[in-house]
């Protein structure tokens, strides 16, 4: 069906139940095409079901390259259906897509229990962290006795230098 550039959601019109479900094109020009067709396919349940059931059949080189694209969808696309989809995927295959590591980007912060000082990873989310550079108020530390008006003279520098820093970046 990826060769003849069908719907991959609409696989039961197009094949017949006798007949096989077997790709023959895995070459390693198109592979990774390929993999993204499936991957950007898995949004709708119908190819879940045909993914889950052709994965023991399909070349080892075709699982790995599938389960990258997944991984690599999961952290990154904002598709919220493709993310159900793959998830799905891997319950019915029983935890074989998905790595189990956590790749988001993490900040080291040192916090006291009992009296012990601990490091502790905190996830940090892309979204905000480019919000906060680009358009949050420049922080200004309470350790610094600045006056009001001392403070709200540093915020306005402050956001004349981001607003220059982002005309420098648009140029």
């Amino acid at each position: 069906m990826v060769e003849q550039n069908l719907p991959l959601y609409r696989w039961q019109e197009y094949v017949k139940p006798e007949e096989p479900l077997r790709y023959s094109g895995w070459s390693s020009k198109n592979l990774e095409k390929t993999v993204r067709i499936i991957v950007n396919g898995l949004s709708s349940p119908e190819v879940v079901e045909l993914v889950a059931e052709e994965f023991n059949s399909l070349p080892p080189l075709v699982r790995m390259a599938l389960t990258n694209e997944c991984n690599i969808a999961r952290n990154e696309s904002r598709s919220g259906n493709k993310n159900k989809g793959i998830a799905r995927l891997d319950q019915r295959l029983g935890g074989r897509v998905l790595k189990k590591t956590d790749e988001r980007l993490t900040d080291r912060k040192l916090i006291t229990v009992n009296g012990e000082l601990v490091s502790v990873d905190q996830k940090l989310n892309p979204a905000v962290i480019g919000a906060t550079r680009a358009y949050a108020a420049g922080y200004i530390p309470k350790s610094q006795n600045f006056s009001p008006k001392e403070r709200r003279e540093l915020r306005k520098e402050k956001r004349r230098q981001r607003r220059e820093q982002r005309w420098v970046a648009k140029e």
